[in-house]
């Protein structure tokens, strides 16, 4: 983030969040608060596999005096990585826990509003219950402004405050409402040491809501820095791809600070994870029109079974025991259910006027190949599905190009994003794919996958990633 205003610069420890500094790695621990060995065994493998800092839990006044005692022990072993208290319902322990570590996370959703089972607000009340909550801060924002400790205010989308679901529903945008009213309950106490972050385990959801926090942070010119992350992402593959593609896809936009990736493994795989998020988001940095844009399914023909209202197709390469819908067989890709077939053309087949209107086309195109004879050529044929190819020899800025043109030309083929990789590391591989046909898929913008590796099988991977965006679900979720 790029802003000569100087109040987004947040100060954690000796770190230093926001204003186009490196984006920070966190992660936290799962041990008991009191139990001071685990607990320091467990914040040491964290730091040595790269976290910038560690948040652990301060459930009551007991657990956030401990840390100082764990402060005491980590710098007797020679760290002094900036700690994070991770506060629930407990405002004294909050207000003990500020006077020990670098940062303090609330969420002032949970920490002040008791469910009352209320449905409606008056204006009036609503400002008031505004008010409490800011009489409710004021000794907690003392306490941070005399020891220099920053706060992040976290809303999450599973509980949000009574007054917010009143007025905004359980939405994107209500968690964005409800940071944007929170930061303006510091800013009326001089307090601007702050972080934001807006999770939900919706990937959509939580992109929406940064979006337009974001948004309104630019608008108004006031600037906090953002922690990104997607909750309870779960494990293995599904919890790789939803936080590749829910972080990712902000980060490549420039939009987020600090990450988190939360997995149900031991904390320290969060940490190798959430590196290559960031430096694959930064490799591949984003069409800035893309990110305006709400979710949109594009209008496009139906071809086979691509296209139109179908939900978006997974094509895979020559393997038997494959559940994608097409299978490609030497020239040809085959659907699942044998009713159709796709055959392979070239650009200059349609240029000629070459191809049968009876059969259906695959045709692979490139920013270079684009041209007015060739949107004029189009407009005869409503059987070709094109293919934007992404390979390491093709920016992903250009993809980005060639597919405001195809809009631009109001062309209704549908598209399929084709990402191939030599990549070996099949983590490495899955984010990548995550990020990039995700940056397509949650605009609306293509019809299908077509992911290919000479090392591993993609297929489960397409599925995840079309299920990760809310695009097709096949199968179960488990939200950890």
């Amino acid at each position: 983030m790029h802003h000569t205003n100087n109040r987004n610069q947040v100060f954690i420890g000796d770190l230093i969040l926001g204003e186009g500094k490196e984006i920070l790695l966190q992660s936290m621990t799962s041990a008991l608060t009191i139990n001071t060995e685990a607990l320091v065994n467990q914040i040491i493998r964290i730091v040595d596999a790269g976290a910038h800092m560690v948040r652990i839990t301060a459930r009551d006044k007991k657990e956030a005096q401990h840390l100082a005692v764990i402060k005491q022990e980590l710098k007797k072993r020679g760290y002094s990585i900036p700690l994070i208290a991770d506060i629930h319902f407990n405002p004294k322990a909050a207000d003990v826990a500020a006077q020990i570590v670098e940062k303090v996370r609330i969420n002032p959703g949970n920490y002040m509003d008791k469910k009352t089972g209320k449905i409606e607000w008056t204006a009036a009340e609503y400002q008031l219950e505004l008010a409490q909550i800011k009489d409710r801060l004021s000794s907690l924002v003392q306490i941070c402004k005399e020891n220099k400790t920053a706060i992040r205010v976290g809303v999450n989308h599973g509980s949000l405050s009574e007054r917010i679901m009143y007025k905004y529903g359980d939405t994107a945008e209500g968690m964005a409402q409800s940071a944007w009213e929170f930061i303006g309950i510091f800013e009326r106490m001089d307090f601007h040491q702050l972080v934001i972050s807006l999770k939900a385990s919706n990937v959509i959801i939580m992109l929406n809501a940064n979006r337009l926090l974001y948004e309104k942070m630019q608008l108004e010119k006031r600037f906090y820095p953002l922690h990104l992350g997607v909750t309870e992402a779960g494990d293995a593959d599904d919890g790789r791809i939803k936080s590749a593609l829910g972080i990712g896809v902000l980060l490549s936009q420039s939009i987020g600070d600090t990450i988190r990736v939360s997995l149900t493994e031991e904390a320290e795989f969060e940490i190798p994870v959430a590196r290559k998020i960031v430096e694959i988001a930064q490799k591949n940095p984003f069409h800035s029109s893309f990110n305006k844009r709400p979710y949109k399914r594009r209008k496009s023909y139906q071809v086979g079974l691509i296209g139109e209202a179908q939900s978006p197709v997974i094509i895979d390469v020559d393997n038997e025991n494959s559940n994608a819908d097409y299978i490609l067989e030497s020239s040809h890709w085959e659907a699942r259910n044998h009713h159709h077939s796709i055959e392979k053309a070239s650009i200059a087949q349609i240029l000629k006027g070459e191809l049968q209107k009876d059969k259906a086309y695959f045709v692979g195109i490139a920013l270079n190949n684009w041209s007015v004879e060739l949107i004029e050529a189009l407009k005869d044929y409503k059987n070709i599905v094109l293919l934007l190819k992404k390979s390491p020899k093709v920016n992903f800025q250009d993809i980005h190009l060639l597919v405001e043109k195809i809009l631009q030309s109001n062309l209704q083929h549908p598209l399929v994003f084709s990402y191939s990789s030599e990549e070996e590391d099949r983590e490495k591989f899955m984010i990548e794919a995550s990020i990039l046909s995700g940056v397509l898929l949650v605009a609306g913008y293509i019809d299908g996958l077509w992911l290919s590796s000479p090392y591993f099988n993609t297929e489960s991977i397409g599925f995840g990633i079309l299920q990760a965006s809310r695009q097709r679900i096949s199968k179960t979720e488990y939200i950890a």
